[in-house]
């Protein structure tokens, strides 16, 4: 078991114990447990979670202990950021959130654990029943102050914090110089992060800084913030004053909404996505708050600027998009850099590859759990409503259903708002995806899912409960987990019926009839469970009652004279109002002469001052301009700047490489300059003796080229001998066909004579193909010669390229030498 796991479970029996406690109880170790660093928000929620039916009298307890300890506010502080405990405070004390604010700004600074509380207990929209106090403003503008003379991420969270729960109310209430000067300094902080050395980079000010941003242009709407309240008070007052320009947040808004700014914000979302998905050197707590960031902010980028970005920085997308797939899965930072992902991109250009893996994960309980703790399952449900399947549907309902069959009681009730939030998801999608309730009914009419749905049904009116999770302070409530599970099963059978019901004409897919009566069985146990708890829900809210006394001395004067109750009201009020009036008379005579006498005097300066102010302002409204300008330049040069410093390490460490290879290649050069002065040496002896022997090569070769030019001349004389027989026998052979011509015309002649020329004939045929055969010879023999000949040229030929090469490589060696 982990220490967060441990501190879990003394969590949930030191709350137990306070409230199961007759008599008020010390707080201090309960104290300790919420103050510890391994109790987390996480860890709070879970144990919020299983009892959420006795939050009242945990409210009730703490603001007792409150009144009696003052350390009992570093318990509200933790736990006021669970939104179920801060409004359960509310509801028995509504004064807290003005006694509070008060507390904290007449405290000295503000890093007072009055003001800490403040913040937690501002971080969750207020009830309307509880309005804001006006101190929330002084509180707010120390904060910022505070963030404008410090940035860093421990100073600015806190406004973020305040603002993320009264952006509405609070902004409405400030005056356009505090709106003006609260813009103004925020730039200053965000122009301070960009201006940071990369060693003492905050990798959440940034961050912080344009999820503030995000939060008042939200909020800058005409019914929330425009109002009349968001004038000076002085400008009300006075009526020759004239009505100054409203303050807007347009300078804010061009970092999401502006065709020139919003690219670069975008770019820098996603240079902070793969530092979160890659670096090795922070928290995961800190990877994990800034993906959160980053999946914020980049909801607030319009669809269409979005588009246009992926369609023109493809490389960078692709980059994140294998960032975010490599990312390792520790807590749920893959979720969330994938839901950055399929938030930044349209499904259609992730890879298949991504895709997958982003099913794979969401269908997954123990990832759905998880983003739930953190989140509310924010990420979870981005990634679902981009790449919800009928598949990954389905693994959801079969991993929930396997749930509420095999997980303990309190497990299954802690993680039944996760199962629910899940299933609610899914239903929703059944009626807008057709292949989502196709699956649905091919599931039903497997015999595996009804019988889980038959043994649901069976187990939705027995209460079973196991004793071992019942002991060792992981008490729980019986009937708020019976509720749960049968919730649970309720949304089971509200999706297999939504499936039903979508059933279109001419489909094939049969579903058995018990099928149907199986769901409508379920669905109806589910809806007969009690609800009723017997915890202890706190007692009713009293309302303080303020009384007033009347003075009796008028009264009884009164009453004497007059016998009469009507007359005697009548008069007592009369006297009463004429006396308030003579009293109000000469208030205002006595001021309206002061004022007088005073406005006198401030006419002239009056009018001179407007003058000033208005050059003031014109001159304010271009150093705006100018700032913001630098501001852009300033946020394209720190992403420059990154991306040179990644370069920078890169082209470090590739220099590193060469440097290396430099020292091996002298170490190399070194050992050739040896070898080279000892081949000299030895290559000097080799030189003479390859003189001697090219000089008798070189005679051998003419020796050579003399007697091949002898045999060449031989073998010319006799093919000329050859060519002289060829043509002689060419000749006999020509006259003979002229004389076998002649026999041939003469053969019908002579027809009669054959006989007696038969063996004439015979012999003159023997003798031609003798002749023949002669001449056949001759032409081989011609043949021969000439191949002959043509070898010896090339033999000639070659010797002459050899000692030509010979000669060049001992000439190159002698110059070499």
């Amino acid at each position: 078991m982990d220490s967060e796991a441990c501190v879990s479970l003394l969590l949930g029996a030191e709350i137990d114990r306070v409230l199961d406690s007759p008599y008020p109880t010390q707080l201090k170790s309960l104290r300790d447990l919420v103050t510890s660093p391994q109790c987390s928000d996480a860890v709070v929620d879970r144990c919020v979670h299983t009892r959420l039916c006795r939050l009242d009298h945990l409210a009730r307890c703490l603001l007792e202990g409150w009144r009696r300890w003052p350390y009992v506010l570093d318990i509200i502080h933790p736990l006021c950021r669970n939104g179920r405990v801060r409004d359960a405070l509310l509801r028995h004390e509504p004064e807290f959130v003005q006694e509070l604010v008060v507390a904290a700004v007449k405290s000295d600074g503000v890093e007072s654990e009055y003001a800490a509380a403040a913040v937690a207990l501002f971080s969750h929209t207020l009830p309307d029943r509880v309005t804001l106090p006006a101190e929330v403003q002084t509180l707010f503008l120390r904060l910022v102050d505070r963030a404008a003379h410090t940035p860093s991420t421990t100073t600015l969270r806190p406004v973020h914090g305040l603002l993320r729960g009264t952006s509405g109310m609070l902004l409405g209430l400030l005056s356009n110089d505090a709106l003006g000067e609260f813009e103004a300094k925020l730039f200053q902080i965000l122009h301070a992060s960009t201006r940071r050395p990369p060693t003492d980079e905050d990798p959440l000010l940034t961050l912080y800084c344009l999820a503030i941003m995000r939060i008042v242009t939200s909020a800058a709407e005409d019914s929330l913030v425009l109002t009349t309240s968001c004038y000076q008070t002085q400008e009300l007052l006075a009526s020759t004053q004239p009505a100054g320009p409203k303050w807007d947040a347009a300078g804010m808004e061009k970092f999401f909404s502006s065709p020139t700014d919003a690219p670069r914000t975008i770019n820098l979302l996603c240079l902070k996505t793969m530092w979160a998905c890659a670096t090795s050197t922070e928290s995961v707590t800190i990877r994990l708050e800034v993906l959160g960031l980053v999946g914020d902010l980049i909801a607030a980028v319009p669809a269409e600027i979005k588009d246009t970005w992926c369609s023109t920085n493809s490389a960078l997308m692709q980059k994140v998009q294998q960032k975010a797939s490599a990312c390792p899965p520790e807590g749920t930072l893959q979720l969330k850099a994938v839901a950055f992902v399929t938030q930044l991109c349209k499904p259609v250009d992730l890879p298949m590859s991504s895709i997958e893996l982003a099913r794979s994960s969401v269908a997954s309980m123990e990832m759905l759990v998880q983003s739930w703790d953190e989140d509310a399952g924010t990420a979870w449900t981005t990634c679902v409503s981009a790449l919800l399947d009928a598949r990954t549907a389905l693994a959801l309902v079969k991993g929930v259903m396997e749930l509420v069959m095999t997980a303990t009681p309190l497990a299954l009730l802690r993680q039944s708002a996760a199962c629910l939030h899940a299933l609610q998801t899914v239903r929703r999608a059944v009626e807008e995806r057709h292949e989502i309730a196709e699956a649905g009914r091919v599931e039903l009419s497997s015999t595996t899912i009804l019988q889980r749905l038959q043994e649901m049904t069976a187990q939705s009116g027995v209460q079973t409960w196991d004793e071992q999770d019942h002991g060792a302070g992981l008490s729980g409530c019986r009937v708020a987990w019976a509720n749960a599970r049968q919730g649970i099963a309720r949304e089971l059978s509200a999706f297999f019926l939504g499936c039903l019901l979508s059933r279109h004409e001419g489909e094939t897919t049969e579903v058995s009839p018990s099928a149907g009566a199986s769901l409508l069985e379920l669905h109806a146990s589910s809806a007969r469970w009690p609800a009723s708890c017997p915890h202890d829900r706190g007692a009713a809210v009293v309302s303080p009652v303020t009384t007033t006394t009347m003075a009796d001395d008028d009264c009884s004067d009164v009453a004497k004279n007059c016998t009469d109750w009507r007359e005697a009201l009548h008069e007592y009020l009369g006297r009463d109002a004429s006396m308030k009036e003579g009293a109000l008379r000469e208030l205002f005579a006595r001021a309206c002469e002061d004022l007088e006498k005073r406005c006198e005097g401030v006419e002239e300066p009056l009018r001179q001052e407007r003058e000033a102010r208005g050059a003031l302002q014109e001159q304010y409204r271009q150093l705006q301009d100018s700032y913001a300008r630098l501001e852009s330049e300033c946020i394209d040069s720190k992403l420059r700047h990154d991306s040179v410093a990644g370069e920078k390490d890169e082209l470090m460490r590739e220099m590193e490489a060469l440097q290396r290879r430099a020292d091996e290649v002298v170490e190399r050069a070194q050992d050739l300059e040896q070898q080279l002065r000892r081949s000299t040496e030895a290559s000097a002896g080799q030189l003479r003796a390859m003189q001697h022997a090219m000089d008798a090569a070189e005679l051998e070769h003419r020796t050579a080229l003399a007697r091949q030019a002898e045999d060449h001349e031989d073998l010319e004389a006799a093919n000329v001998a050859l060519r002289e027989t060829l043509d002689q026998m060419k000749g006999e052979l020509e006259k003979v066909n002229r004389t076998l011509t002649g026999v041939r015309g003469e053969k019908a002649a002579l027809a009669q004579a054959k006989h007696s020329l038969h063996a004439e004939h015979e012999n003159l045929v023997d003798q031609h193909e003798r002749l023949r055969a002669q001449a056949r010879e001759w032409r081989d023999t011609i043949q021969g010669h000439e191949q002959s000949q043509r070898d010896a040229g090339m033999h000639r030929r070659t010797l002459e390229t050899a000692l030509q090469d010979e000669r060049r490589a001992h000439a190159l060696q002698l110059q070499r030498a």
